[in-house]
């Protein structure tokens, strides 16, 4: 996306939206038990073909436009200190934008 566009309006376009596992954090989980963060598991965001695919080949679970906005809310509250704005508009550590 351009800096000038409104990421989620480019988001919206796409037409497709996913949510997978983060592998740093997956691999982290695996390795160590009861030893990792207390972030979301679920954090990793394609859209467009690249979501379509993961979805396909069972690599992501497909979400609708709705159900991504509140799973990237909800992440945000989660990982940030509560009124972070910046961190609600930015909660996305893995948008794949096509």
């Amino acid at each position: 996306a351009d800096p000038s566009e409104n990421l989620a309006e480019v988001i919206k376009e796409e037409g497709h939206w996913s949510v997978s596992a983060c592998p740093c954090r997956l691999t982290k989980w695996i390795a160590e038990p009861g030893n990792h963060c207390d972030h979301m598991l679920d954090a990793c965001i394609h859209t467009g073909p690249q979501s379509r695919w993961t979805v396909k080949h069972n690599m992501a679970r497909e979400l609708t436009y709705e159900e991504l906005v509140d799973h990237q809310i909800e992440e945000a509250r989660h990982n940030q200190e509560p009124g972070d704005l910046e961190a609600l508009l930015d909660a996305g550590e893995c948008w794949t934008v096509e």
